[in-house]
């Protein structure tokens, strides 16, 4: 491969890493308003363990 096309691949590839991270990103901020949009009661009195959603409260 030639220099101009193997930089070519690498800012494509570099493209392609770009676009997703920000869908991971986006994802994760959709996550994170869902979790936030929930009725929660968060104390932070170091009891228990994890909390995770049952089956059903997951729709």
């Amino acid at each position: 491969m030639s220099e101009s096309s193997d930089m070519a691949a690498l800012v494509a590839a570099l493209q392609a890493q770009t676009e997703a991270i920000n869908r991971l990103a986006e994802s994760n901020q959709q996550v994170v308003d869902y979790l936030l949009s929930q009725d929660v009661d968060v104390t932070d009195d170091g009891a228990g363990g994890p909390q995770f959603l049952e089956p059903d409260e997951i729709d």
